[in-house]
């Protein structure tokens, strides 16, 4: 009751704290990335046998971004989880399942203009999962254990342990092409080469309006208008040879509110 209404103008420190720090907070955003993925193995109905992202010839690990629901911060995960192992706890001498994960945190490597690999400054860490009871994950890294308490609220995951609490979301899987068609214009969907251009500089188009044909993979693909928009610029002619991502017609969207 002596805490007066004013309390949080005084202390604007209270509202700019973070919270846990360092491996503190990366073990609040590894527990809450291997909870979702023990319910998404729980739920697979065919192939919750096998790890999570498990391949028979895997060239890397599952990859996603998680975002921090405070600060809007992105971070990149990727992980090879082991087969599990069972480990005895004393003194009870309850037997726990115990998997090792192997964790790469940070950006990934992404292309450079001549198409190599940029270099690798990840930071790898190797993770230890252990069975806890629901609502919480076991989790140790590099040699430090720490308990975590999980929750899935409106698909995101608070997650809390002694040195404080964070909400993460996971990021999208894939890249949402549809909403860079208008306002910036198509992007290449894969290598191909384009066979017909439909649009010209000055031109209208409609949502669904042909704007040119690639042919990639022995298939023609049809790149269309995702809305009204004004064509400012056409960057490719028939011929050219386009790669994954490449910008093919510049767009200006045009306002349809009446």
């Amino acid at each position: 009751g002596r805490t007066p209404t004013s309390y949080l103008d005084l202390h604007p420190d209270v509202l700019g704290a973070r919270g846990a720090e360092g491996d503190d907070r990366l073990a609040l955003l590894l527990a809450a990335v291997f909870a979702a993925v023990a319910v998404e193995r729980a739920e697979a109905r065919v192939w919750g046998f096998a790890p999570s992202g498990w391949r028979n010839l895997r060239i890397q690990g599952q990859r996603q971004t998680w975002i921090d629901e405070r600060t809007d911060e992105h971070h990149g995960i990727e992980y090879v989880i082991d087969p599990p192992s069972r480990e005895v706890s004393a003194p009870s001498g309850r037997r726990n399942f115990t998997r090792t994960v192997d964790v790469w945190v940070g950006p990934f490597p992404a292309p450079t203009d001549d198409g190599s690999l940029a270099p690798d400054d990840r930071r790898r860490i190797e993770v230890r999962l252990i069975d806890g009871a629901d609502g919480q994950v076991a989790i140790e890294l590099d040699g430090r254990r720490r308990v975590v308490d999980v929750e899935c609220r409106d698909g995101s995951w608070h997650a809390s342990s002694a040195a404080g609490a964070a909400t993460w979301r996971p990021g999208p899987r894939f890249a949402d092409h549809a909403a860079e068609l208008v306002g910036s214009g198509p992007v290449a969907p894969l290598p191909g080469t384009v066979i017909a251009v439909h649009v010209a500089v000055g031109d209208a188009v409609s949502e669904g309006q042909l704007l040119l044909v690639l042919e990639a993979m022995k298939m023609e693909h049809k790149i269309t208008a995702a809305g009204a928009a004004v064509v400012s610029e056409v960057r490719i002619g028939v011929g050219d040879r386009v790669d994954a991502g490449d910008l093919l017609v510049v767009l200006d969207a045009l306002d349809e509110t009446p």
